[in-house]
């Protein structure tokens, strides 16, 4: 006779098996797990600096993925940062179950006697959350998902349309202790970035571009990691007409190596209020010219995250994604967002073939004068606040 056990009575049963020895010291060797992208890592930075606030002797090693070990080695607050092939996050590249588990033996054997404190900042991610088990590591630290929570010792209560910056805060606080944390932005929460000069290069890079050294500029990122994300080039034409006729700001395009095909239509429609960097920036050197730029626009996306941590003012597009969760961590009057209103938005779901992709068009939908209202008014509160 067969039995039906569900996948989350086989994780209880495997948490029980595991260490759940609590050590009550103040931790000395911490691992903080974030195994997602550029932007998810730069809203896990508040939390990463209230560990290092609060244990300052301590060694904070990152674990990331390949694609945010760049930015992980700009964040002031990280000591170390180990980079891991996490599995799961990428349907695209997704390895087969031996694969899967094989790698997460490795990692546990390499992690083992290496860390007392484990802290898994993505609240799903229970093969996270099975490797800090498995690494013998004796406090365990996350959110009471029902697949991660067998294998923590301490968890905190999952948390519905809350910034995903808040929830990490709220996790690491099973640390750090003290009083209630916000829910929302405070001036003492805000994302923390340090990248390497690169001016010289940025200068160099207007300069190519066609914009003097002294033209005050707009910046737009017009890529995303999801095509069901992107606006079309027709409305982002239309906007920076918009802002050149009413402001006089040209507006330089950037774009990602994989994202170039982008900016040549945003060009050709723009009627000269736009301008084309000639390679795909860096991450130093996007941050350079961010912070130049007056006004940075685009979709949901990393680089977009990136501005609100130079606190550079930002409008962005959301469709699929909830931007009470994954919105901007930063003042709201300098950063502010325009979503879908459509019914079934947001879904969370990122991953459609090309098929299926035009039945899913909340951020296309999105009308060009909203957004270029929210970039007068983000400009307009930024022009306040330095006077």
């Amino acid at each position: 006779m067969r039995l039906p056990i569900s996948r989350a009575a086989v994780y209880r049963l495997a948490g029980r098996l595991a260490a759940r020895t609590v050590s009550t010291a103040d931790p000395r060797r911490l691992v903080v797990v974030k195994p997602d992208h550029l932007g998810d890592v730069l809203l896990a930075s508040p939390a990463l600096h209230a560990l290092r606030r609060h244990f300052p002797d301590a060694s904070v090693t990152l674990a990331v993925g390949p694609r945010s070990a760049e930015i992980a080695r700009r964040l002031p607050d990280v000591d170390r940062v180990v980079v891991v092939p996490f599995p799961g996050l990428d349907p695209a590249t997704q390895p087969g179950v031996v694969a899967r588990w094989a790698l997460l033996a490795r990692v546990a054997r390499r992690w083992r006697g290496s860390f007392d404190v484990g802290v898994l900042l993505r609240d799903d991610f229970y093969w996270g959350a099975m490797l800090l088990a498995a690494a013998g590591i004796p406090r365990r630290i996350g959110t009471a998902f029902p697949h991660c929570a067998p294998f923590l010792t301490q968890t905190a209560p999952p948390a519905r349309h809350v910034s995903a910056a808040a929830q990490h805060l709220q996790v690491v606080a099973l640390l750090t202790g003290g009083g209630p944390l916000p829910m929302h932005w405070t001036p003492g929460q805000s994302l923390r970035v340090a990248p390497r000069d690169a001016s010289r290069e940025a200068a160099q890079a207007r300069q190519q571009a066609g914009l003097p050294a002294t033209e005050p500029y707009l910046l737009l990122h017009p890529g995303a990691g999801a095509p069901v994300k992107l606006w079309t080039a027709e409305h982002w034409a239309a906007v920076l007409r918009t802002l050149r006729a009413r402001l006089g700001l040209r507006t330089l395009l950037v774009a990602g190596s994989n994202e170039q095909h982008l900016i040549a239509p945003i060009l050709r429609q723009g009627g000269g209020a736009a301008l084309p960097l000639s390679t795909a920036p860096g991450l130093d050197l996007l941050a350079a010219l961010m912070r130049d730029a007056r006004l940075v626009l685009g979709v949901d996306s990393g680089p977009l995250h990136l501005a609100v941590a130079l606190d550079v003012p930002s409008v962005r597009l959301y469709g699929p994604v909830d931007p009470r969760v994954y919105g901007p961590w930063g003042d709201p009057e300098r950063h502010r967002w325009v979503a879908s209103r459509m019914l079934c938005a947001p879904c969370d779901r990122l991953h459609w073939d090309a098929l299926q992709l035009p039945w899913h068009p909340c951020v296309k939908r999105l009308p060009p004068g909203a957004v270029a209202e929210a970039a007068l008014a983000a400009l307009a509160s930024s022009a306040e606040r330095s006077r």
